[in-house]
C-alpha cells in the first residue's frame, strides 16, 4: 500500500510539474483500496507516518502534509516542551517541488523501515529529539537572514553522530565560504544546498557514512560559520566547536585563490569521473539538454565572439548514448574564477545562459569543444564522448543570468539553478520552454534558425524520421514543415490526385482551383501532431491532403481525429467518416536472444514474416536479472560490465514501428492479447520495460530490443543456481530458471557464466543434464 500511495502522489506531482495539489486524506486512502476512514483510518495513518519518517531521514518536507488538512492524531505535542509548527510544515510540503528522484528515494527508504510507525518515531525521539526538532524548525524558516537555532553538526565521532569533516570537504567548504563571503550562509541558499549534494556524493565515493543529517544543508551552513572563527575580515566570534582543519585549510588556501581553485577542481573531477546515481540527475525526456561550461577551462566568451556556428561539445560519459539529431541544448556558464591575467582585459562572466544549440547527431569519440579555446592543460583527452552542435543563438551581450532565473523561475530544475559537476545534463521540455521565454524566444523563432532538411524521396523521408526520432518538439515541427512543403508532400498529393480527402469523403467537389501550372491547389496536413513525438509522426503515412478551408477547420475547429493502423477517422460537423492512410514501409525487426527465441508469443508470431538467424547482439548480455514472472529465475539482460555478445535471431515483422513496439511490450509484460500500448518509461526502476531502437542492424531500418536492468547481486554462478533451483521447485509450467537455461543453451547462447552456472546446478542436484535437473528439482520440496 505504501508503494501504491507513493505512485498516486507521484502522478499528482507530475501533473502539477512537481507541485502536489491539495487533496483529502479520504481520497488518498480510497486510491489505494481503503475506502472509508472509519474502517481504515488507523492503517492509513500508519502508512502516512512511515512516509513522513522517511522524509525526515531524507531531509525532505513531510509528504503527508501535502494533503489539505493534517491527518487526525498526527504531529501531537504530547509531553514535549515544544510543539510541531504544523502550518509551516504543511506550507513547506505544499510549496516543495517533488521530483521523480524524491519518490525513488522514498521507495528505497520506506522499504527499510519496520511496519509500525509509532515505534520508529518513539525510538528516534528517545535518541535524537534534537535532530527532529532541527528538521521541523528548518521547515518553518522562510528563506532570508539565517541565524542558527540548533547546535552545530558534531565534529567528533561518537555513537549516533556524524564523522568529522575531512580535508577535502574543508577545501570545498572554504571555496564556498569565500564565494559567499559577507552573507549569513543560510541553509536555504542554493549554493549551500548544492555543496550539501556534492559532499554526499563525495562521501559515497569514499565510503563514508553518517546519520540522517549527514552533510545536510544545515550542517554545511554551520561549517561556514565555523570558518568565521579564522577569517580576519569577520569581526565577530564565529561559531565554536569546529576542528583544527579550518585553521590549517584557511592558512594553506585562503590567500591563494588559484591553488584553491585547482584543489577544488581536482576533487570535483574525482566525483565527476564516477557514474552519477540516477538521483543526481532529474528525470527528463532527453530532448533538451544543458551543456555546462567552466570559463576557467574553456573560453566561451572568446568562442562566441569568433562567430563560429558549427562546433563540437564534450558530454558526460553516462549521457553519451542519449544524444540524437535535432535535440536542443542551452549553454550554461558557471562561476567565472579566472584571474585578471587570464581574463586579458575582458569582463568577468556572470553565471547564466549564453547560447542555444542544436545537436546534429549521436555522440562519437572526440576531444570535446573547439581545441583553440581550452586553457592550458584543460583540454579533453582523445576518446571523450563528443557531439556535433550548431549554435542557433548567442546571448553573449545579454545573458540570462542564474540570479535572474532564480528570482523569476525558482521552480526550475535545481541542476539548472544550482549548477552541476558534469559536462551535460537533461532538462524537461517545460523547463526548456520557460528558459526560452525569458530569453525572449519561442519555439518558432528557434526552430526557424536551423538549416531546412531535404525530404526529396520516400527513402530520404524514412531516414529523416529515424534521424529525428529523438529530436526536440521544436525541431520536429521544423522538419514537419519542410516535409509538408517538399517533394514528399507532392508525392502524397499526386497519389491522392490533388483532391481534398475530407471533401471527397463528404461527397463534395474535391478539386480546388488550378494554379498557373495547371495543378489543382491542395495542402498537406500531418494528422498526428509532430511535436508530440509519436512514432511515425513524420512519415507520409501521417499525411492527408486537404483544401484550404478544411485544413484550417482541422487546426482551429471542433474536429476529432482517431488514428489506427489502416485509416484516420474524422468526426466533424456531426458527421463521422474514414480516410485511408498512405502506405510507406520500413523494414522493422525484433531482436530475440532469450526466451523470445523459443516462446515469441501469439501476437508476435502473427506479424512475423521471416526470421533471420545467426545474428550477434550488438551489446553484452548475461543471466543478470531475477524475473518476478518466473518465480525469481535468472534471465538474460544487457549488462554494462561482464557478459558477452551472444547469438540472436531477428524477427522481421509486417507492422509499423509503433505496432511492433506495442506487441513486443505486451509479450515482455505478459499481456499478450490485451490493448496495452508501449510508452517509454519515466524515471528509473527495476521493473520498467524499455524498448531500444537499433538502426541499420543486419539490413533492417530499425530493430527493436527490450532492455531491463540487472538485479542480481552478487552475480555469481552459485547465486544463479540458487535462484534457478528455487524457481524450478515453485513452477511446473516450463518458466523456471533451469528450463530457461536449457532453452538458451539449445539456441546456441553462451555467456561467460553459462558453463559454471550449468555445472553448479548439475552438481547440486546430482544429475548429468539440465533436463534431469528440472525433474530432480521438482521432486524435492522447497528448502
Amino acid at each position: 500500500r505504501t508503494e501504491e500511495l507513493l505512485s498516486w502522489l507521484e502522478a499528482r506531482a507530475l501533473i502539477g510539474r512537481g507541485h502536489i495539489a491539495a487533496y483529502a486524506n479520504s481520497d488518498a486512502a480510497a486510491a489505494v483500496g481503503m475506502p472509508g476512514m472509519t474502517r481504515h483510518g488507523r492503517v492509513f495513518g500508519n502508512i502516512l507516518s512511515r512516509l513522513d519518517f522517511a522524509c525526515y531521514r531524507l531531509d525532505l518536507p513531510p509528504l503527508g502534509l501535502t494533503a489539505e488538512a493534517p491527518f487526525d492524531q498526527a504531529w501531537q505535542q504530547k509531553d514535549r516542551s515544544w510543539p510541531f509548527p504544523i502550518a509551516a510544515m504543511q506550507k513547506a510540503a505544499q510549496r516543495f517541488r517533488w521530483l521523480p528522484e524524491h519518490f525513488e528515494q522514498l521507495r528505497s527508504e520506506t522499504s527499510k523501515l519496520p511496519g509500525q510507525a509509532h515505534l520508529i518515531w518513539k525510538n528516534e525521539f528517545a535518541e535524537n529529539e534534537s535532530n527532529i526538532r532541527s528538521w521541523v524548525e528548518g521547515l518553518e524558516r522562510e528563506p532570508g537572514p539565517h541565524v542558527p537555532q540548533t547546535d552545530p553538526e558534531p565534529e567528533t565521532p561518537s555513537s549516533g553522530r556524524n564523522p568529522n569533516w575531512t580535508r577535502d570537504e574543508h577545501i570545498l567548504g572554504l571555496d564556498l565560504y569565500l564565494r559567499l563571503r559577507g552573507t549569513s550562509y543560510p541553509k536555504e541558499h542554493p549554493e549551500v544546498i548544492q555543496l550539501s549534494r556534492v559532499l554526499k556524493r563525495l562521501a559515497a565515493l569514499r565510503g563514508t557514512k553518517g546519520t540522517a543529517t549527514f552533510r545536510n544543508a544545515n550542517g554545511v551552513s554551520m561549517k561556514m560559520l565555523n570558518f568565521r572563527r579564522v577569517d580576519p575580515e569577520y569581526h565577530g566570534t564565529g561559531l565554536p566547536q569546529g576542528n583544527g582543519l579550518e585553521v590549517a585549510v584557511w592558512n594553506e588556501f585562503a590567500n591563494e585563490p588559484e591553488r584553491l581553485n585547482a584543489a577544488v577542481e581536482h576533487i570535483l573531477k574525482d566525483i565527476e569521473s564516477e557514474n552519477p546515481k540516477s538521483t543526481d540527475v532529474e528525470q527528463a525526456n532527453g530532448q533538451h539538454w544543458v551543456f555546462v561550461c567552466n570559463p576557467a577551462k574553456w573560453s566561451i566568451d572568446k568562442f562566441l565572439a569568433s562567430g563560429i556556428r558549427a562546433d563540437t561539445w564534450g558530454v558526460r560519459p553516462s549521457d553519451a548514448e542519449k544524444f540524437a539529431a535535432g535535440q536542443l541544448a542551452l549553454v550554461r556558464v558557471g562561476d567565472d574564477r579566472r584571474s585578471k591575467e587570464k581574463l586579458e582585459g575582458r569582463p568577468r562572466l556572470e553565471a547564466g545562459i549564453y547560447a542555444v544549440c542544436e545537436i546534429e547527431g549521436g555522440s562519437f569519440h572526440g576531444t570535446g569543444a573547439n581545441d583553440a579555446y581550452w586553457a592550458e592543460g584543460a583540454a579533453r583527452e582523445p576518446g571523450w564522448p563528443t557531439v556535433r552542435v550548431r549554435y542557433l543563438r548567442s546571448y553573449m551581450e545579454s545573458p540570462l543570468t542564474i540570479k535572474r532565473l532564480r528570482q523569476l523561475r525558482p521552480h526550475l530544475s535545481h541542476l539548472l539553478l544550482d549548477g552541476f559537476q558534469g559536462a551535460s545534463f537533461p532538462i524537461s521540455n517545460e523547463d526548456f520552454a520557460e528558459v526560452l521565454e525569458l530569453l525572449g524566444e519561442d519555439s518558432d523563432s528557434i526552430s526557424g534558425l536551423a538549416t531546412p532538411e531535404d525530404a526529396s524521396t520516400s527513402n530520404r523521408l524514412a531516414e529523416l524520421e529515424r534521424r529525428y526520432f529523438y529530436a526536440s518538439p521544436e525541431v520536429k515541427t521544423r522538419v514537419s514543415r519542410s516535409i509538408e512543403r517538399g517533394p514528399i508532400s507532392r508525392e502524397v498529393k499526386k497519389a491522392n490526385e490533388y483532391r481534398c480527402q475530407i471533401c471527397q469523403a463528404l461527397g463534395m467537389e474535391s478539386l480546388g482551383f488550378r494554379k498557373r501550372n495547371g495543378e489543382p491547389y491542395v495542402e498537406a496536413h500531418h494528422v498526428m501532431p509532430v511535436h508530440l513525438g509519436e512514432i511515425g509522426s513524420l512519415s507520409a503515412a501521417n499525411i492527408v491532403t486537404l483544401c484550404a478551408n478544411h485544413h484550417r477547420e482541422v487546426h482551429y475547429g471542433e474536429v476529432d481525429v482517431g488514428i489506427d493502423e489502416q485509416q484516420f477517422t474524422f468526426r466533424m460537423a456531426n458527421k463521422q467518416f474514414s480516410i485511408p492512410r498512405p502506405k510507406v514501409r520500413q523494414r522493422i525487426g525484433i531482436l530475440a536472444y532469450g526466451s523470445l527465441i523459443t516462446h515469441p508469443g501469439a501476437e508476435l508470431e502473427a506479424i512475423t514474416v521471416s526470421t533471420k538467424k545467426g545474428i550477434e547482439t550488438p551489446f553484452a548480455v548475461e543471466y543478470a536479472r531475477s524475473s518476478n514472472g518466473r518465480a525469481g529465475a535468472p534471465t538474460l539482460v544487457p549488462v554494462a560490465s561482464g557478459g558477452s555478445k551472444v547469438q540472436a535471431w531477428i524477427y522481421e515483422v509486417d507492422a509499423d514501428e509503433k505496432l511492433a513496439c506495442d506487441v513486443l511490450y505486451r509479450r515482455e509484460t505478459n499481456r499478450v492479447g490485451s490493448a496495452h500500448e508501449y510508452e517509454p518509461p519515466v524515471g528509473n526502476g527495476s521493473n520498467k520495460v524499455k524498448i531500444d531502437r537499433i538502426e541499420g542492424l543486419a539490413g533492417f531500418d530499425v530493430v527493436l530490443s527490450t532492455s531491463l536492468p540487472a538485479t542480481i547481486d552478487p552475480l555469481t554462478a552459485a547465486k544463479l543456481a540458487d535462484l534457478a533451483i528455487s524457481s524450478a521447485r515453485k513452477l511446473s509450467n516450463g518458466r523456471d530458471g533451469i528450463s530457461y537455461l536449457l532453452h538458451a543453451r539449445k539456441s546456441g547462447i553462451s555467456t561467460p557464466l553459462t558453463e559454471q552456472y550449468t555445472q553448479e546446478i548439475l552438481g547440486r542436484l546430482n544429475v548429468n543434464d539440465l533436463s534431469d535437473a528440472v525433474i530432480a528439482a521438482r521432486a524435492r520440496l522447497p528448502d
